[in-house]
């Protein structure tokens, strides 16, 4: 939080908010007037779930992904989604920067203490043309959703 100017008093109210914090959870039955509680549990990391400030500090948290992966793609980060266009007419070159960039991501991730779902993670491909399969590879793993978008090319007459 320094880099982005936040100090004194207010990183101390920061620390004190994200140190040593303790969350139970409640589940309301339906049709019934009792309720299960659990037990109040340290957070080892994180921030409460239902918080107001846990989406701002997890797009703080994040926000420097993009200057990992942009010298390669476009990144778009909203909320704890991130998408990244990889543009390319060449598929050996479009699949190379593909991987490349996964892997830069899963690095980042593991930095920062992450983990990519796998099984959230999708590629889209937009093509004129039919093109072979790309695998982006995991750690060893293959990624096998994938789903194919065709774009209707239009002439107009005399064109």
């Amino acid at each position: 939080m320094h880099c982005y100017g936040i100090q004194g008093i207010t990183i101390d109210w920061f620390r004190s908010y994200l140190t040593i914090i303790k969350q139970k959870v409640e589940i309301k039955l339906p049709n019934s007037t009792q309720n299960l509680v659990s037990d109040w549990s340290i957070l080892k990391r994180g921030v409460p779930q239902g918080s107001i400030l846990g989406p701002l500090l997890f797009l703080v948290h994040i926000n420097d992904l993009p200057f990992r992966i942009n010298f390669l793609v476009e990144p778009m980060l909203f909320a704890d989604d991130t998408s990244v266009i990889i543009s390319n007419r060449n598929f050996i070159e479009f699949s190379t920067t593909a991987n490349l960039v996964l892997a830069c991501m899963i690095e980042w991730f593991s930095a920062n203490k992450l983990v990519l779902n796998l099984e959230k993670t999708n590629i889209m491909k937009c093509v004129i043309n039919s093109l072979p399969y790309c695998a982006l590879t995991f750690n060893s793993a293959s990624n096998r959703n994938e789903y194919q978008v065709y774009f209707l090319r239009v002439k107009a007459a005399g064109a």
